[in-house]
């Protein structure tokens, strides 16, 4: 049943919410993080913020090991991924000290994704993905082992050993295949094959795959596959020439961009507001047991009393500093967090009106001049051009420059004639070296080969 469960609620759009109904009656506990990653999946981040509420109740009222885990490595997943670093972190410490006490397969079967798996080193990623691989292969659980032989390539992707990654992708799509009814778990390590394709150069082959993925792709659930998937073709299509996929793809990828920010934004401020009652609950819950205390102790002797009221006045005091000291890191972090929607359209538009008059070419820019230029604080503008633009600040910029010189090399013939020197001056490089880095990272070729491709 599990098993069932576990695939639809990767692969299925429809019945997904009903098997998880079902199984939440077997195993409430298991049923309601089973839930959260399939909300996670689908982008539905204010309804998983809701249900890990639930989680913590029935975490509180029961605390063996799989529950307080289940509970932790949900919360640590949905706080990682929509930025609450700080709760991400106190999560993460409590699932070191449980994930010894319960069954290796607990933390994968409830993956969202890899970067789930972030607080164990690279090398550990590895090796606990390979021990279970060999319990999955006792069980011969086939659906379970491609996902691992997936994780794995993801990872050696990541260290950019394509060799490694192209051969667990391919195991990953050997195992899928044993299960015909399970068409969507192919798309991942197809996509993983493709992105490295792309990596080397084989535009055409890797345009194929992609293509040939599309139908599949737009029936699956899963908003993060989509949005690396939509990014990949838009890639490969322009490299292919392919301009009316380019648009579709774009315009999907936007489109997912968009609704996630927003979504995530409404579900960041949901968590946090959780997270702070949840820590006025537990200050209430403090208070109300010392005076129980008090009152007990009252009753014995004068001497006692007078031991225990200094020890209670110690320790009262040293929980009002632990108290003042945690609300206002908290306070510190809602307001990295969250910024008023007046400030945000009024950061939008100044950024909008930088990029059209063309001040970003201005060199010696930085997150701070440009900040105090917007009358904000640094912060709040690396925050709305992490979310809106989707990129940091160094990255946002070096795009605007080297699109502008794109621009001047297509439009003007004067500009082919520049030095690379000139060119990178004109557009606000501080280098040579660095604008012809950022250029061909960007465009694919050097400035110089991009001009002699421009004029044949």
């Amino acid at each position: 049943m599990k098993q069932t469960v576990l695939q639809s609620v990767q692969n299925d759009n429809t019945l997904y919410s009903q098997y998880i109904d079902y199984y939440s009656n077997i195993n409430p506990v298991e049923g309601n993080a089973i839930r959260i990653k399939s909300l996670v999946i689908r982008g539905k981040y204010i309804e998983a913020t809701k249900i890990l509420d639930s989680l913590r109740i029935q975490n509180e009222k029961n605390n063996e090991p799989e529950v307080v885990f289940q509970y932790h490595w949900m919360a640590f997943q949905l706080s990682n991924f929509l930025g609450i670093k700080s709760d991400a972190y106190n999560h993460k410490l409590e699932i070191i000290k449980t994930y010894p006490k319960v069954p290796i397969r607990n933390s994968f079967e409830l993956l969202v994704d890899l970067h789930s798996l972030d607080f164990f080193k690279d090398k550990d990623q590895r090796q606990y993905i390979l021990n279970l691989l060999d319990f999955y292969h006792k069980e011969k659980n086939y659906y379970l082992i491609g996902r691992c032989y997936y994780y794995l390539g993801e990872i050696e992707l990541k260290s950019m050993d394509y060799r490694k990654a192209s051969a667990y992708f391919s195991k990953s799509i050997q195992y899928s295949n044993i299960n015909s009814k399970d068409s969507i778990s192919k798309i991942y390590p197809y996509i993983g094959l493709a992105e490295i394709q792309l990596a080397e150069d084989k535009n055409v082959s890797s345009f194929k795959i992609l293509q040939s993925l599309k139908n599949t792709v737009i029936a699956s659930p899963d908003v993060l596959l989509k949005e690396k998937y939509y990014r990949l073709y838009a890639n490969a299509s322009a490299l292919n020439k392919a301009v009316k996929d380019v648009k579709w793809a774009n315009d999907n990828f936007f489109n997912i961009i968009d609704n996630n920010n927003i979504i995530r934004i409404k579900a960041r401020s949901s968590l946090a507001n959780n997270i702070e009652n949840n820590y006025e609950r537990k200050l209430l819950s403090e208070k109300r047991i010392w005076k129980y205390i008090i009152v007990i102790t009252s009753l014995l002797s004068l001497l006692i009393i007078a031991i225990i009221f200094c020890a209670i006045y110690f320790r009262k005091k040293r929980l009002k500093l632990d108290s003042s000291t945690k609300d206002k890191h908290i306070a510190e972090d809602q307001k990295l967090l969250i910024i008023s929607d007046k400030t945000e359209k009024e950061i939008l538009q100044k950024l909008d009106d930088f990029e059209k008059t063309n001040k970003f070419i201005r060199s010696n820019l930085s997150v701070k001049s440009l900040s105090q230029s917007f009358d904000t604080n640094s912060r709040y503008l690396s925050e709305i051009i992490n979310k809106h633009k989707d990129t940091n600040f160094n990255t946002y910029l070096n795009n605007l420059r080297i699109n502008y010189i794109i621009d001047k090399l297509n439009t003007d013939p004067n500009y082919r004639k520049y030095k690379i020197s000139y060119l990178a001056e004109e557009c606000g490089f501080s280098t040579h070296s660095l604008f012809t880095t950022v250029f061909k990272n960007k465009v694919g070729m050097s400035p110089a080969e991009y001009i002699k491709k421009i004029e044949s």
